[in-house]
């Protein structure tokens, strides 16, 4: 179940993004946009991956328990959702709305 998640997420949210920031530059600028966004996507994923574990409270100091492990995992998941929304009323807000022409 979690990788079903894991894939409709990822469809969600990766072409749409990815789209978004292809379109918002010239068609001379769309490689080095490209490459941008890989590469915070990299380096995003990168600190999520280091910084998540100590945020949710697992520093691996001493062995950790299933219970100890599931409990980390769920305040991680929460955190993690916490961070998509504050993502997602940041994008909200900074996206630049296009003026309609009345016709």
């Amino acid at each position: 179940m979690n990788v079903v998640v894991f894939g409709v997420g990822l469809s969600l949210l990766v072409a749409p993004l990815t789209t978004a920031v292809l379109g918002a530059v010239d068609d001379s600028h769309v490689g080095t946009a490209s490459a941008t966004n890989t590469a915070v996507a990299r380096v995003a994923g990168l600190l999520a991956t280091a910084l998540l574990p100590l945020a949710a409270g697992m520093t691996g100091a001493g062995p950790i328990d299933r219970a100890t492990f599931a409990g980390g995992f769920a305040r991680a998941m929460w955190l993690c959702a916490a961070l998509c929304g504050v993502g997602a009323v940041v994008a909200w807000s900074m996206i630049k709305r296009p003026l309609l022409s009345a016709a």
